[in-house]
């Protein structure tokens, strides 16, 4: 999917004023809330290693608040791959979360 975002995307930046960037905006702040919820479980639960989550939640927040910013400097696309790896970096730490406490 994101191959066919980078082929019919425009490859120019973004505007403040467009609609897609408060979608963007919208799920980067949601974004921040399920990693505050991950991480906060993730301190709770003492079978998980810190080192299995605190560096990958460290850049899933910095990846989700650099997107916005991305957006309006750099073409569209950047801002969608930061995005795409940001949330798979989560889904990682909510694996890590299923995995140790099973």
């Amino acid at each position: 999917m994101l191959a066919q975002a980078w082929n019919y995307s425009e490859h120019q930046p973004g505007s403040w004023a467009e609609e897609d960037f408060f979608f963007l905006l919208q799920g980067c702040i949601m974004q921040v809330f399920g990693l505050i919820v991950t991480a906060i479980a993730l301190t709770k639960n003492k079978s998980v290693p810190v080192a299995a989550w605190a560096l990958p939640s460290v850049l899933t927040l910095v990846l989700t608040l650099v997107s916005p910013v991305l957006y309006c400097f750099v073409p569209k696309w950047w801002s969608s791959f930061c995005t795409l790896v940001a949330a798979s970096i989560q889904a990682f730490l909510v694996s890590q979360l299923a995995l140790y406490s099973a």
